[in-house]
């Protein structure tokens, strides 16, 4: 969904490290795992995904998170089992240089 050249002024905002902030990962305030770039998509140690922080959103910098594989597979796991409320995971803080105003619902 996002091309490389968004990915990887994304991967360098997050510093190499997931930008997960689900209270639901159980991580604390933000996960901080050590990301490769050469392992986006790999599982294991270094893994990582772009994931839209609003699927209905653009293809853009301010729409996207980095995500280790851990966090990326629980996303999509409480993405598709909780239906009845998809944006679980994406009741969070907005990126912290993120300038989106699609996440502006005060918390």
């Amino acid at each position: 969904m996002f091309p490389k050249s968004i990915a990887l002024e994304a991967y360098n905002r997050s510093g190499r490290r997931c930008e997960c902030k689900c209270s639901y990962h159980n991580h604390g305030q933000k996960c901080q795992n050590i990301l490769i770039w050469n392992r986006r998509g790999f599982n294991g140690s270094g893994g990582w995904e772009v994931h839209p922080i609003d699927n209905n959103g653009l293809v853009s910098l301010d729409n996207c998170e980095i995500l280790c594989k851990s966090c990326f597979r629980l996303v999509k796991k409480i993405k598709n089992k909780d239906l009845a409320n998809p944006g679980l995971c994406s009741m969070r803080p907005a990126l912290k240089n993120s300038i989106s105003t699609t996440t502006t619902t005060g918390l």
